[in-house]
């Protein structure tokens, strides 16, 4: 149910001409402590309009320090176009998180 809202909440803000782009555990926040809680979606320090998004992004050097078990390959590989379809991402590795109880690509460390 909870990933229902999370996906629910990004669906709306991609329709709002948003990206996110630091989608993760901590930037996810339940309105109250009731266990059918709405949650709300924090921390939109990195987002920009669908519109906005350059082939060369600006904020690249900001976005590269995000934590790594929550950021799309694109980041990674192209340094380009960091947009809804990382969103996606990051709620695709939340669930996994949710699922197994450990991040993505977990090897004890960042490297």
């Amino acid at each position: 149910m909870i990933i229902q809202h999370i996906f629910s909440a990004v669906k709306y803000l991609h329709k709002s001409g948003f990206v996110h782009r630091n989608i993760r555990p901590e930037t996810i926040l339940f309105e109250s402590d009731s266990a059918v809680s709405d949650i709300k979606i924090v921390d939109f320090i990195t987002a920009v309009g669908t519109k906005e998004i350059a082939e060369e992004d600006s904020l690249f050097d900001t976005l590269s320090r995000l934590g790594p078990y929550y950021r799309a390959p694109e980041l990674l590989l192209t340094k380009k176009n960091y947009g809804v379809n990382c969103d996606v991402w990051s709620c695709g590795a939340i669930l996994y998180n949710m699922v197994t109880g450990i991040p993505p690509f977990f090897e004890g460390n960042e490297e």
